[in-house]
């Protein structure tokens, strides 16, 4: 059966693009970062200045797609304990396609995202290709490289996840009460993140960006840490695993309980992925990448369980997102 989840193309103006996902759901789009999506980072000062910032420019990686797959039961058989779709295992191990498009492309950089839920027993996986030539951007360039060199503690420490929410609709007033504590608690929190950058935003509502590891289990494949002799070795690829009871803030805990299932639905979110700069050769920051999930039901969209280790998912070459207009997977 055909997805739920479809992906557009933005529209050149924001403004338009505001006006359709008010009344839209269930659709994801790339918006860009320094035009469409306000996205704070580091500036060269930040070395000297703890936290000095400057809006980011346009994103390194473009969106190849993103997808929603339906993960199996935690019933205790076999078929479902030793399913490939689970977060210590590479993505590219359980999405043969997912594997076949980046092993296809060896001149090009790939980075995998997914986020898993067990609470609702989804997981959203995003992957992006870098457009960014190298040389425009030095400091990118080497921000990007010792991620990608560096050991599983160094990308713990860089990999951050910047949120925004956009307008929605038929948002239960508790939830937006605990987006507003959450909110407020990170800001003034922040967990020892130290002088992430935040700005308030007119349309939008933003939140501080939030190292990834400090909220989720986080683990990471490729690039350095690639030890399978039959991966590609052209990407890197994160899963960060929404667990609560990990959280050892007890305030912050209950609101991610109470929100995990309760928000996408009824808000448009921006999810922007930054890689920190922590040197001055690495000063100042780029967004690596960015997606817009309106107004998204994960459960109601989520591929079958089999997809993920039996469906085909491909795109087309995707030399074409050098034009900024990105295919999508689709379903074959």
């Amino acid at each position: 059966d055909e997805p739920q989840y479809r992906r557009r193309m933005a529209f050149d103006d924001d403004i338009e693009n505001i006006r359709r996902d008010c009344s839209k759901r269930n659709e994801y789009y790339e918006a860009t970062v320094g035009r469409d999506v306000t996205c704070r980072v580091h500036d060269s000062m930040h070395m000297i200045k703890k936290g000095s910032s400057r809006s980011s420019g346009y994103q390194g990686f473009s969106l190849v797609g993103c997808h929603v797959f339906r993960l199996p039961e935690e019933d205790g058989s076999d078929a479902n304990k030793f399913h490939p779709l689970q977060p210590q295992n590479d993505p590219l191990l359980a999405l043969p396609s997912l594997r076949s498009l980046i092993k296809g492309q060896p001149e090009l950089d790939f980075f995998v995202q997914s986020f898993f839920s067990r609470k609702q027993r989804v997981a959203l996986v995003m992957l992006f290709v870098r457009t960014l030539p190298r040389g425009v951007d030095e400091h990118f360039d080497n921000v990007f490289d010792a991620f990608v060199s560096g050991d599983t503690a160094v990308r713990d420490r860089k990999l951050e996840v910047f949120l925004q929410l956009g307008p929605g609709f038929q948002l239960p007033g508790s939830i937006w009460a605990a987006l507003k504590v959450i909110n407020w608690m990170l800001r003034f929190a922040r967990r020892g993140e130290g002088e992430i950058p935040f700005v308030s935003n007119k349309v939008r509502t933003p939140f501080p960006g939030m190292r990834i590891s400090s909220y989720t289990v986080l683990r990471h494949f490729g690039g350095s840490l690639q030890n399978n002799h039959s991966l590609p070795k052209n990407y890197v690829a994160a899963t960060a695993t929404i667990e609560e009871e990990a959280l050892q803030n007890p305030i912050i805990r209950g609101m991610l309980q109470r929100l995990e299932g309760g928000v996408l639905p009824h808000c448009v979110v921006d999810v922007s992925i930054v890689v920190e700069g922590q040197s001055a050769d690495e000063l100042p920051e780029r967004a690596l990448g960015t997606a817009r999930l309106v107004h998204l039901d994960c459960v109601q969209c989520a591929l079958p369980t089999s997809f993920s280790s039996t469906g085909t998912i491909a795109a087309p070459r995707v030399r074409h997102l050098s034009s900024q207009r990105p295919p999508s997977w689709s379903l074959r």
